[in-house]
Formats: C-alpha cells, sequence, structure tokens
C-alpha cells in the first residue's frame, strides 16, 4: 500500500506540475486519487488511512517549491481528501 501511496503522490505532483489549466489538472489529479481510494478499499478496507496517509503526504510535497498554479492544484487535492476522510 505505502508504494501505492508514494505512486500516487508522484503522479499528483507531476500532473499539478504539468500542462493545462488549473481546473483541468485539478480534476486530472482528483481521478487519480479517487481511483487509489477505490482500488486500496476494495482491497484493505482501510479506505480513510489511505486517504489521511496520501492527504498528508502531498500536504509535506505542498512545502516544497511549486509554482502558484501547482499549489493551487495541490491545495484543492488537499480539500477533497480532507472532504474524503470527514475533516
Amino acid at each position: 500500500m505505502a508504494d501505492d501511496v508514494a505512486a500516487c503522490v508522484r503522479e499528483v505532483l507531476a500532473i499539478a506540475n504539468g500542462d493545462g489549466t488549473v481546473p483541468e489538472r485539478r480534476h486530472a489529479a482528483e481521478q487519480h486519487v479517487a481511483k487509489l481510494l477505490k482500488g486500496e478499499g476494495e482491497k484493505t478496507l482501510s479506505h480513510d488511512s489511505v486517504a489521511q496517509d496520501l492527504r498528508d503526504r502531498l500536504g509535506d510535497a505542498l512545502n516544497a517549491e511549486h509554482d502558484n498554479e501547482a499549489r493551487e492544484v495541490l491545495d484543492k487535492i488537499i480539500d477533497f481528501l480532507r472532504a474524503k476522510i470527514g475533516l
């Protein structure tokens, strides 16, 4: 599971820093996160713990240097994850 979360973080960071508008990148990142959560939830029934781990790792990544649009995408994904786990 940890490898899947780490891979998802890398993918979300690539999406956040990639091409497209902020809403397009946010949507693509949300779809990627949702796919991970669905897959992990089916395997482990620990949907909330996976979402929380992902949120924490993305929060740490947000502290790295990113352009404003990438930061906005990451902020929105972190908010999306908070909503998923009820925070």
